[in-house]
């Protein structure tokens, strides 16, 4: 009767040992299922922020395509406006130096004149290159995710005033011989004064884009 009971007792311990590994294996199966639903709902996730992400950076890219294109496009027109201004004033300035009777000092302020407009088409030419590369450093910066609106403040400030310099022409308003070095030294003037102007323009953005890569930096170094 002993020996019966120890069997029964074995029968039922052996079919517990079976329910509860049939038990565990449905536990386990069902915790794969939950592990794999939320491997793939991050996954599904991981998918739509890296699609976010590559529009959002499609967009800053199209923006600052588009900006760039307008800014060329300005800055040609007022080279071809400055070219055909740059004509007229000099056959006006050619006609006035004719009424002078002193050729060397019509000579002179000719030279001047033409070396005035060529350091200003130079400068102009030179600033320009700066705002693009400007522009292209800010454009990776903002790709390591810093804050970048300021700096492009700062280079559409700077190219606007390239653009405005890329339209001025200078040639001295000729009245009367006797105030001819008095002309030619306010055109000169206002030749430095624009120049200094718009340098400083371009100076502060690449300051303050230089102010953001040091900001970039300092943050990576504190993390």
């Amino acid at each position: 009767m002993k020996r019966a009971f120890l069997l029964g007792l074995s029968v039922s311990l052996f079919f517990l040992g079976v329910i509860d590994a049939k038990a565990q294996e449905t536990r386990d199966s069902r915790v794969r299922v939950d592990v794999e639903s939320r491997v793939n709902t991050k996954r599904e996730d991981s998918v739509r922020v890296r699609d976010d992400v590559r529009v959002r950076v499609n967009d800053r890219e199209e923006r600052v395509t588009r900006t760039i294109n307008e800014h060329k496009e300005e800055f040609e027109e007022r080279r071809a406006e400055a070219r055909t201004e740059r004509d007229r004033k000099t056959h006006e300035l050619t006609e006035r130096l004719e009424t002078l009777r002193d050729e060397r000092k019509a000579k002179i302020v000719s030279r001047l004149t033409e070396r005035l407009n060529d350091v200003n088409a130079r400068w102009v030419g030179h600033w320009s290159r700066i705002l693009e590369r400007l522009s292209a450093i800010v454009d990776k910066l903002e790709g390591h995710g810093a804050d970048v609106s300021g700096a492009r403040a700062a280079i559409d400030r700077a190219q606007n005033a390239v653009n405005e310099q890329a339209g001025k022409v200078y040639a001295p308003e000729i009245t009367e011989e006797e105030t001819l070095g008095q002309d030619v030294r306010a055109s000169t003037q206002a030749f430095m004064d624009d120049i200094r102007k718009t340098s400083d323009a371009v100076k502060e953005a690449r300051e303050v884009v230089v102010s953001v890569l040091r900001e970039l930096k300092s943050a990576r170094n504190e993390q």
